[in-house]
């Protein structure tokens, strides 16, 4: 029974029997969702994943579908293998009242996108939506990665774990902390993913917590007998030990507080419409109201634990004299310039950050998508905004579906005295 073609003749054999029970219940659904993404196997193969959501008993259910090898990335490729794994469940396909992809061009293009070739096949009431949590996930990789201040921190904060990374590194990092922290249990520099910018908050409060240990670490390996170990390391030393460096790692620390505790709420299986919107217009207010004061006096505070005296690290390199009509002029100011000199000039580009995120906020969850989130929240009974007609039309204009007035007040009451609610 271990040969792999028995093991693989079982795995077919479980795969065929729990496909039937969710045909089984998707049949018997009003409405069903397709949900679908790539993803690389083991062996590097690209690959279509695909789930259905949909209502059973009284309960959501997500149930995955099946994996398909993609040999191209194009609208076309996608689209058929997605309907061919559709195929065998032979729903109805006007049944189907949404579609969940990532934002790439290739699976939300309202004309040349596979939403837009879905609709072509017959699923015309598959409304796209683009999931919060990933929205909210490109939010801060747009604003951190177009700017080039924001770009070399975590390069710095990437280059680091990759040198902790080696055998004999990571050995003296542990021994450092359980020298430091008895009785503690060590932690381990995270990784960051380059598609989940999220991951960047555990990279960031690991690095705060063991900022010390980092630092004695790299000096262990500054005197090492190997050049080249050498050489990165008193490089990764003089790049940490600035409070430029200390105020952009305080920076991200608060940033994330607020940002990662919406990205994971909007994961957990108990989210509701109504919670995710109140969530983002909590951390749209706590953005624009970020204590930047908080920021510069605790970086201020950590730089002289460690005994960081530069701001910066030393510029080798001679700059250019200004001519004399510049010098009093406004190139000597903050203002597009993407670097900073002193405290005053770095805290006028974190604002900068704050806004460019504000702004993707509303770009990234602007009225279309907003829309439908409010309009859905309208269908949750205990909501404020339960059947509230102005919101509710948008859901009508998607599914062609003409909400009278009188409708709505027989149903409300119907639905209040059910439910006892006053």
């Amino acid at each position: 029974m271990l040969s792999p073609d028995i093991q693989n003749d079982l795995l077919r054999s479980l795969a065929s029997v729990l496909l039937d029970y969710v045909k089984s219940e998707v049949e018997i659904a009003s409405c069903y969702v397709i949900l679908a993404d790539e993803v690389k196997d083991a062996s590097k193969k690209e690959l279509l994943g695909a789930s259905l959501r949909y209502i059973h008993k009284g309960n959501v259910r997500k149930r995955a579908i099946g994996f398909i090898e993609l040999k191209d990335m194009d609208v076309g490729t996608i689209s058929e293998k997605l309907i061919e794994l559709l195929k065998p469940f032979e729903l109805d396909p006007l049944k189907c009242v949404g579609q969940g992809y990532d934002g790439a061009s290739v699976m939300s293009g309202i004309h040349g996108g596979v939403q837009a070739r879905m609709k072509g096949a017959g699923y015309r009431n598959a409304t796209y939506v683009h999931c919060a949590s990933h929205r909210l996930n490109l939010v801060l990789a747009a604003t951190a990665e177009r700017h080039p201040l924001m770009k070399s921190f975590f390069d710095i904060l990437d280059l680091t774990y990759s040198f902790m990374n080696g055998t004999k590194r990571h050995a003296v990092f542990i021994d450092v902390q359980d020298e430091r922290y008895p009785n503690v249990q060590a932690l381990e520099l995270a990784r960051s993913c380059s598609t989940r910018w999220s991951s960047r908050s555990l990279e960031v409060e690991r690095f705060l917590r063991r900022f010390d240990c980092i630092l004695d670490t790299l000096s262990i390996f500054g005197n090492d007998n190997d050049a080249d170990t050498s050489l990165a390391a008193k490089s990764l030393l003089g790049s940490l030990q600035t409070k430029k460096f200390m105020t952009i790692l305080v920076y991200f620390g608060g940033l994330y507080d607020y940002s990662d505790f919406c990205t994971k709420a909007f994961q957990k299986s108990t989210a509701t419409v109504s919670s995710c919107l109140i969530l983002l217009a909590d951390l749209r207010e706590r953005l624009v109201n970020f204590d930047f004061d908080k920021v510069v006096e605790y970086a201020k505070d950590l730089s002289g634990k460690y005994e960081i005296e530069n701001f910066d690290v030393r510029d080798t390199i001679r700059q250019r004299r200004l001519p004399e009509r510049f010098r009093e002029g406004y190139l000597n100011s903050s203002v597009g310039h993407t670097n900073a000199s002193n405290f005053e000039e770095l805290e006028i580009l974190l604002r900068q950050n704050v806004r460019e995120i504000l702004a993707e906020l509303d770009a990234r969850f602007g009225t279309d998508q907003s829309g439908i989130m409010k309009a859905a929240d309208c269908c949750l009974p205990r909501s404020q905004n339960f059947l509230n007609k102005q919101e509710l039309n948008t859901l009508s204009e998607l599914y062609a579906i003409d909400i009278k007035d009188c409708e709505i007040e027989v149903f409300v009451r119907l639905l209040l005295g059910k439910m006892n609610l006053s």
